[in-house]
Formats: structure tokens, C-alpha cells, sequence
């Protein structure tokens, strides 16, 4: 056989380079990869063409390589060399399983923990959401805004290498940051949405406000109006030292406080000014501790505790509004379907509220209520408030007896309101409360008997303790007293300023100056 030739004819110059051996019975690197081990049997070929051509047959070790080297080649082609991003983060694992392991955890426990205030945030809105709260403050829209945004840009991070980078280095202790400080900010709204204590009718000592009270909304009053308390954060000017002024001090609700009222311009100021008159001018002071929302309840905490009780003779009381209402609607209060974070303390200077519900500086909240109030179902028959007027009555007994105990004389006011069964279709539109626990509402003739019944057991406990009780029966009704239902304008207060010096000079200024 001549080995310088194959079958097809083609010349080899190496006789070696066919049988795949290279002298001394050695296989070469071309039989191991060439093409006589694809699909063929190495040993067999190689024997075979080993022996016609004279060639030693392979040493047993030789032979194993080649069967090894055959059965790999049975199995397929080779793998391709991973080179994608997926593939490299496998081999890694498979390298570093622990290590890996712990990245993937990290940045995903980082995702969850930059997450959780946001998402906790953005639930507790939908809730309030659900149940009637709507944002009435720029600032409000403004963090719900940044809330959703602020949600997207973590989930985008998880989606991303160097998102996923971020994530496992600075994920954990940002989101631990992020959770520890929404705590807080969660922790301060506890202040609003507790019971008031003792001195909850008090507000910041020397504060100044000035609110833009919206004509639209607000009508009868003339803005800007300016809000300030003294030192005992009482709403009025310096309680006198001397010992001839007369003091007194106004207790209640939001009709008492009067918010969008200037301080010259409160049933208070008015009512200072008409009895420094009858008086002959003697120095007279008129405060009010009045505080939206509050009821007796917190009346009773007040004047058993607050410090500046012991600076006045006489107190006024004008209570009964707020009692109606939280017996009508139950514990649903407005300030209870407010996210806990507009609640907060950290957004006190920019959410304007009071201590139970949000007011707005310029009346805006009004039109949400009115809104609500035109899309309720009305309903004209008045529930059962028997348990609540027993109540009612025996804190009215209450509070005459520590007033009494403190010193001081106790006066009562019955409650004035736009409420009346004739009231015409313009007025109605100014209305926005009444509301009861299933969401519908009373009409206004409802809500003017169910305001009677407190007045009435109001007149009756006071007779029954021998208590001085004005009754505001004349401004019932009257449209141009009130900018909604029961909250007096300019001219309502100046009204009741006067109706109550009229009423109470023959009582008050011979108790202090002897007339």
C-alpha cells in the first residue's frame, strides 16, 4: 500500500498525518479532534488502518482517551461559551452560591423596606379615601403625588443591574431610616387624634395667623383676618393684672373660636366692647378658649384642670352643637377618616386644621362638605338620642358644679343655628353638616328639632341649679348671621355680642363693680 496517496487520490507528504500516529505508535492532536472521531469508532478505524498500513496498534491507555474522547462526542456538539449577563450571574452562583445568595436577598429586603412607608402612606389615603376624605390642602396633593411617583422609581430600580446594585448597598439602611422616621411622623398625629386634655382649648401661647377667608365661601366676611392668642394661649388680648377688671372667659366649640373671624371682629370682642359701655368703661376683659370640635366631654377636662380659670370670675359656656352632632353621626368623625399623616405634626404648619378636622385657611373645605352634603341621600326623620340628652344633661350638671368649686360663675348659651324647616333653596346650599352614621344626612328641619332637644335640656339643667342660661332663639333662621350652618359671619357675631351684653351686664357687672 503506498502511504503517500489516500483512496481519492490526493497526495500526502506525511504518512503520519493518514493513520493519525506519529512515529513511535503515538496518536497525534488531529486523531483525537479530526474527523476520526466523529461518528466513528476510534479504536476499530484507527486499528484497522493501523494494521494495512503497518503501523503499531495504540497502547491500551491511548485507546481509553480515544473511547472517552468518543463517548463526549456521542453526547452532541460542545456548549457555547456563556457570554450573556444571565448566564454569568449562573456561573457566578454556581461559583459563590453563598455569596450570591446573600446579594439576592439584600436587594430585595432593600425593596421592601424603602417601600413599606410609602405603600403604608398611600393605603391609609384610599382608606380615608373610601370613607369621604379628600385632600383640601395643596401640600396634601403634593405628597400623594410624590408618594406614587416615589413608588415607581424603587420598583424601576429592581428592574435594573445597577438598580439592583443600589438596592443591596444603600436599600436596607435607607429603608430602615425611611420606616424609623415615618414612625414619627405617624407618632405625632397622635396629638390631633387623642382626647383634648386639660388645657386642649388652648392653643400655641402668642400665636398669629392670618387666614384668606374665600368670599365665594365665606360670606358676610371681609379678609385677610388675623388670629392671635396671649400668653396663656388664650384667644384675646393680655388677661389685666389689676384687680378691678372684670374677666371672662368664653368656653366651646368652633361657634365660640370663631376662625374666620378677626380678633376685633368675635362675639367675644363685641360682647367686651357693649359691656365696657353699660359699665361706665371700666376695664373689662373678654377671652375665648373656644376649639373646634370639642364637646363636653372635654369641657369637663378643662375647666377641672386648665391653669387660667383661676384668673377670670365668670365663664361663659356656649355648648350643645357639637354634642348634637357627634350623637348623630357616632365616633365617625371627619378627623378619623383623615390619613394619619396629614395629621401629623410634621405637616402642622402646612396642612391648617383643627384639632379634629381640617379647616383650610380659606374655607375650602366647606365646599368638599357642602358637595357631600348635595349628593347624600336626605333624611327627615330624627333618630333616637334619648341616651346621648341624658349625657348631655348630667356634664351640663357637671360643669356647673367644678365651675362653682373653682370660683367662678358659670353662664350657659343656647345654641344658634340657620337650621329651620322654612329655609329657602339659597341658604340650603350653604349647608354641609348633619351628618349621620351610614352616610345620609338630615334635613334642615330635622336638624332644627334635634338642635331644640339639646337646648331644651340645656334650659332645664341650668334652672334646675339656680345658672343664668341666655337663649339665642332670636338668630335662629336668619341667613345673613351665618356663612353655613351654624358658624356666625360678621354680622351674626356682632348679633350675639350684643344679645349676650344685653343679657348678662345685670349680672356680671354688679358681681365686679358693685351696680
Amino acid at each position: 500500500m503506498d502511504l503517500s496517496s489516500t483512496q481519492d487520490g490526493e497526495e500526502r507528504s506525511d504518512p503520519a498525518s493518514k493513520s493519525g500516529f506519529a512515529q513511535g505508535g503515538q496518536p497525534t492532536a488531529n486523531s483525537l479532534v479530526g474527523n476520526s472521531l466523529v461518528g466513528n469508532s476510534l479504536v476499530g478505524n484507527v486499528a484497522s488502518e493501523g494494521t494495512a498500513s503497518g503501523v503499531e496498534t495504540p497502547s491500551p491507555e491511548s485507546s481509553e482517551i480515544a473511547r472517552l474522547w468518543a463517548a463526549r462526542s456521542k453526547s452532541g456538539p460542545l456548549a457555547r461559551p456563556e457570554s450573556t449577563p444571565v448566564k454569568q450571574l449562573k456561573r457566578a452562583a454556581l461559583a459563590q452560591p453563598d455569596e450570591y445568595t446573600e446579594v439576592f436577598r439584600r436587594d430585595r429586603l432593600g425593596f421592601v423596606l424603602l417601600l413599606v412607608p410609602a405603600v403604608w402612606m398611600l393605603v391609609d389615603a384610599a382608606f380615608s379615601s373610601w370613607k369621604g376624605w379628600r385632600p383640601t390642602a395643596a401640600i396634601e396633593s403634593v405628597v400623594l403625588g410624590a408618594l406614587g411617583l416615589y413608588c415607581v422609581a424603587v420598583t424601576l430600580l429592581l428592574c435594573f443591574r445597577f438598580g439592583q446594585r443600589m438596592l443591596a448597598g444603600l436599600g436596607v439602611p435607607l429603608g430602615v431610616l425611611l420606616i424609623v422616621a415615618s414612625g414619627g411622623l405617624f407618632a405625632g398625629q397622635e396629638v390631633f387624634a387623642a382626647e383634648p386634655s386639660a388645657d386642649a382649648h388652648l392653643r400655641r401661647p402668642q400665636l398669629k395667623q392670618v387666614r384668606y377667608p374665600s368670599p365665594e365661601l365665606i360670606t358676610g366676611v371681609q379678609g385677610p383676618v388675623t388670629y392671635s392668642t396671649n400668653t396663656y394661649g388664650v384667644r384675646g388680648t393680655a388677661i389685666p393684672r389689676s384687680s378691678e377688671a372684670l374677666r371672662v372667659l368664653c368656653v366651646g366649640g368652633s361657634t365660640t373660636d370663631c376662625v374666620y373671624l378677626d380678633d376685633t371682629g368675635t362675639w367675644q370682642s363685641h360682647l367686651e366692647r357693649e359691656l365696657e359701655a353699660l359699665g361706665g368703661n371700666r376695664p373689662i376683659w373678654i377671652g375665648s378658649a373656644g376649639f373646634g370640635d370639642v364637646r363636653n366631654t372635654n369641657h369637663l377636662e378643662f375647666v377641672s384642670g386648665a391653669e387660667v380659670l383661676g384668673r377670670v370670675q365668670a365663664v361663659v359656656f356656649l355648648v350643645g352643637m357639637n354634642d348634637f352632632l357627634w350623637a348623630l353621626r357616632g365616633d365617625s368623625t371627619e378627623a378619623s377618616r383623615q390619613p394619619a399623616w396629614s395629621r401629623s405634626l410634621a405637616l402642622a404648619g402646612l396642612v391648617p386644621r383643627e384639632r379634629h378636622r381640617q379647616q383650610s385657611r380659606n374655607g375650602e373645605h366647606l365646599r368638599f362638605r357642602r358637595d357631600r352634603r348635595k349628593r347624600a341621600v336626605i333624611q327627615d326623620e330624627l333618630p333616637d338620642l334619648t341616651e346621648d340628652l341624658d349625657r348631655f344633661g348630667e356634664q351640663v350638671a357637671q360643669l356647673i358644679e367644678l365651675s362653682r368649686e373653682r370660683g367662678v360663675l358659670p353662664i350657659f348659651v343656647t345654641q344658634p343655628a340657620l337650621w329651620w324647616e322654612g329655609l329657602d333653596e339659597r341658604a340650603s346650599r350653604r349647608l354641609g353638616l348633619g351628618e349621620l352614621g351610614d352616610a345620609k344626612y338630615l334635613s334642615p328641619r330635622a336638624l332644627r328639632e334635634g338642635l331644640d332637644l339639646y337646648n331644651q335640656r340645656l334650659l332645664a339643667e341650668t334652672e334646675r341649679a339656680g345658672v343664668t342660661c341666655v337663649e339665642s332663639e332670636d338668630m335662629v333662621g336668619l341667613d345673613e348671621f351665618y356663612y353655613d350652618d351654624c358658624h356666625f359671619n360678621e354680622r351674626g357675631a356682632e348679633a350675639m355680642g350684643g344679645l349676650l351684653a344685653r343679657s348678662l351686664a345685670a349680672e356680671l357687672l354688679p358681681r365686679k363693680f358693685g351696680q
